[in-house]
């Protein structure tokens, strides 16, 4: 299930927000928002975070400002092009964070990972819809754009492959007024075939 925390109700999920970070940091090796040179940064952020009984924390995103100045600097670049006068931008940092066996991988696994990706991008969308965006930024580890490839679909304007990364992450920028319903059909057809090739085998 994921939950949208704005920064006013903060305090009412310190242990989810900080449970959320040390995924990032542990998994990420990305300690944003962690320290006290960023707490200010942090105060204004908004959280999308994923939690159910069994696993706890697993997963979501976090959504902040950064200057453009900040970016990668192919990302900046193209937004300069277009908003010249753009000072700062909506970045968003991601996980998702469940230890998978490949080789055991069945079709509720597969719905518990579409579910997530799709769910996680209509919420970005509702993020955006309340902040009048049309894009996101992203940064992405590399596994997490791997997943959202084979996952979820994911409409982006702009992409910077991990590979041709200094970093070895995804840079992007996500389209998030424009494509909601194609998003969800393709997991709708995936879901068919997933289902489709389980059944011939099962037979």
């Amino acid at each position: 299930m994921l939950k949208i925390i704005e920064p006013q109700d903060h305090g009412l999920y310190k242990h989810t927000i900080h449970s959320f970070l040390n995924l990032l940091k542990v998994y990420q090796k990305c300690d944003l928002l962690l320290n006290d040179e960023h707490a200010q940064v942090k105060s204004n952020a908004t959280f999308i975070i994923a939690e159910d009984d069994d696993r706890g924390v697993y997963g979501g995103a976090v959504l902040f400002t950064q200057p453009v100045s900040l970016l990668y600097e192919k990302i900046a670049k193209v937004i300069l092009k277009f908003q010249p006068e753009r000072q700062d931008v909506w970045l968003g940092r991601l996980c998702f964070c469940v230890e998978d066996n490949k080789n055991a991988f069945t079709l509720s696994a597969l719905d518990f990972y579409q579910n997530f990706y799709v769910e996680l991008y209509k919420a970005l969308i509702e993020f955006g819809a309340k902040k009048d965006l049309d894009f996101l930024a992203l940064t992405l580890h590399y596994k997490d754009y791997e997943n959202i490839k084979t996952y979820g679909y994911w409409p982006y304007l702009l992409e910077v492959q991990p590979v041709h990364a200094p970093d070895f992450c995804f840079h992007g920028l996500l389209d998030i007024i424009h494509n909601q319903n194609k998003v969800c059909n393709k997991i709708q057809h995936a879901r068919a075939l997933s289902s489709g090739q389980t059944n011939r085998q099962v037979r």
